[in-house]
């Protein structure tokens, strides 16, 4: 803070949201593409921390956003943001992305909710179905997710397997 802007305000803290289009994991392996709200920074400065400001701020976002906190993703969280979310809003056991973003189990559906995530019309067509986080199963047997993949030449080297396929049996993924 420089000198002359004493007594004339000071930004103490900042929390930047914003909605992200993104593909997570359950614990389960199950995955889901969502585009949540987001925590994309939170930040109280130091001095100014465990004074009860970062609780002020983050309700307000809240209330603004009309949103539970387990609801959110966040982006690459801080030790400190975790304690935090422990300690207020009782999050804890983070399930970590390869996408750098933490969400909580549960940000996603429910068993009972995972069957009811796709459904068919009457002509037989599957439609995804959301749920209130934006969450959508991609577990289709349809369409390009659910075709037969050639087989990786990298899981070959690992697993050492050979190149070739027999003619009469169908790549698999």
């Amino acid at each position: 803070m420089v000198a002359g802007m004493i007594g004339k305000g000071a930004v103490i803290g900042m929390l930047k949201t914003g909605k992200k289009g993104l593909y997570v994991f359950d614990k389960e392996g199950q995955h889901y593409q969502v585009s949540p709200p987001c925590i994309l920074d939170f930040y109280i400065h130091e001095s100014r921390q465990r004074a009860g400001l970062g609780k002020q701020l983050f309700e307000h976002m809240l209330k603004k956003e009309e949103i539970e906190p387990v609801k959110m993703a966040i982006d690459r969280p801080s030790d400190k943001l975790l304690g935090f979310l422990n300690k207020h809003y009782s999050l804890n056991s983070p399930v970590k992305q390869m996408n750098n973003f933490v969400v909580f189990d549960d940000f996603f559906p429910k068993t009972s909710e995972k069957n009811n995530t796709i459904d068919s019309d009457k002509s037989g067509d599957l439609k995804k179905k959301e749920s209130a986080n934006g969450l959508q199963s991609l577990s289709s047997p349809y369409g390009r997710y659910g075709a037969p993949r050639p087989p990786c030449s990298m899981g070959q080297i690992i697993h050492n397997q050979t190149s070739t396929i027999n003619k009469g049996q169908e790549p698999t993924g």
